[in-house]
């Protein structure tokens, strides 16, 4: 009973299987579409257990991948029995994709199962160069750089104002120089007055003294009030600036919180991009490439996947059929050629049928003449008579309704209406009947 469950793979029907003997079927394609099946199922349950929001659900998910595979496996195996050249070659095209495909997922597992370790961290480098990319296209769709960039203007523009505050105005040193030449001049006024004698020349040096130094106080006055301006005007100008540094920072500072946030959610994305589903074979070619994973393994084992899943097909495609194959290619042979032949009568039945209307044309025509004058036209009157009947009878009942009373003379003429209506009809009739007989 070994021999049941690869017949039934391999493209057999339960009642075909039960009606033959174990010799009457080639068992290998089957068995070999059983290790397909298995390596399918076994590929898709690793696939979608890779994927965080799907592992739970692993197994089913495979288990009805599989049933939807090996139904559409057995269904087209089943069809290269008895198709013609042209269906076998489409079947067998769509088989070698499913084949491919199959193929293609069992090489990148087995791969994967071998060189887990090397394709994670292939995974995690890759996964890092795209969060790098992402941000960088982050900041520039948020305007950071440039905002950075204006940041370092204000600070240097702040740094000047500051600078220029605490920096002697030219006007301001003209006028401190000249406050400080008066003053030494007063002095030396001053000191002419107490070495001299008491004369008039010294009283007149005395008012010289006291002009100078209320000169040197206005001077020194103008002197104040010009480093008053500019200390005002270099504070004013520092700390607008500061006012714009402190909103520009602002700025940045949300756009930056704003930058984190969209890296954090875009993070585990990236990083199950290139460490779950499909991108894992992305990461494991990358690894090849960059010399952590061994190329001569990563192709030996494909090719070892798709010799393995690939065997069942070439093996039914290239062996002898078995003697079920060669019966149910005997049916259909023998169905085929019997709707040929069916065909082939039909059509001789058809042209036959044609020629011989068309010899019998003349009596199919002088039938049809009498069918018409005798039975064709007393149907005629009788549906016309019995329109005029109806049509008698809705005005009598109008008229009735209309006075209450019955019209006696009326319903006279419609029962003889009737009963002519009537002899005429069954006078037809018996003149069509003996015609028809005599005819």
């Amino acid at each position: 009973m070994l021999w049941i469950l690869p017949a039934l793979a391999g493209g057999r029907t339960l009642r075909e299987v039960m009606n033959a003997d174990p010799e009457d079927f080639n068992v290998l394609p089957g068995l070999l579409a059983l290790m397909a099946l298995l390596m399918f199922f076994c590929c898709q349950y690793l696939l979608w257990g890779s994927l965080a929001h799907r592992a739970d659900k692993a197994v089913q998910i495979a288990a009805v991948c599989t049933l939807l595979y090996g139904t559409l496996y057995w269904s087209l195996l089943r069809v290269l029995d008895d198709a013609g050249w042209f269906t076998k070659a489409l079947v067998a095209a769509v088989l070698a994709s499913l084949t491919a495909f199959n193929a293609y997922l069992a090489g990148h597992e087995l791969l994967l199962l071998a060189y887990e370790p090397q394709v994670q961290a292939q995974a995690e480098r890759s996964a890092g160069g795209d969060a790098l990319a992402f941000s960088t296209q982050l900041d520039a769709a948020l305007g950071l750089p440039a905002l950075k960039q204006d940041e370092r203007q204000l600070r240097q523009q702040l740094a000047e104002a500051q600078t220029q505050a605490m920096t002697m105005a030219p006007a301001v040193t003209v006028w401190m120089e000249q406050a400080r030449a008066c003053e030494a001049g007063a002095g030396a006024l001053q000191r002419q007055i107490a070495g001299a004698v008491e004369s008039p020349a010294q009283a007149e040096a005395r008012l010289a003294w006291e002009r100078k130094t209320a000169e040197c106080q206005q001077i020194g006055k103008l002197a104040r009030a010009q480093l008053l301006a500019h200390e005002q005007q270099g504070q004013g100008r520092a700390q607008a600036l500061q006012t714009r540094l402190t909103a520009l920072q602002a700025q940045i500072q949300e756009a930056q919180a704003d930058h984190a946030q969209a890296l954090k959610r875009a993070a585990p994305g990236i990083a199950a991009a290139h460490a779950s589903g499909a991108g894992r074979y992305d990461a494991l070619w990358k690894a090849v490439a960059a010399g952590t994973v061994p190329a001569w393994s990563a192709h030996g084992l494909m090719f070892f996947s798709i010799v393995l899943d690939s065997a069942g097909l070439m093996f039914k495609l290239l062996q002898a059929p078995d003697a079920m194959a060669r019966r149910r290619r005997h049916e259909a042979g023998m169905a085929r050629a019997e709707a040929k032949t069916l065909g082939h009568l039909m059509s001789q039945l058809l042209r036959g049928a044609k020629a011989a209307a068309g010899s019998a044309g003349g009596q199919l025509q002088s039938d049809f003449n009498q069918h018409t004058q005798t039975t064709l036209a007393a149907e005629t009157m009788v549906h016309v008579e019995a329109q005029a009947f109806e049509r008698i009878h809705r005005r009598t009942a109008r008229a009735q309704s209309r006075t209450g009373q019955p019209l006696p003379g009326l319903l006279r003429r419609m029962r003889g209406a009737l009963d002519g209506m009537r002899s005429r009809g069954d006078a037809r009739f018996r003149a069509a009947g003996v015609g028809g007989a005599a005819t």
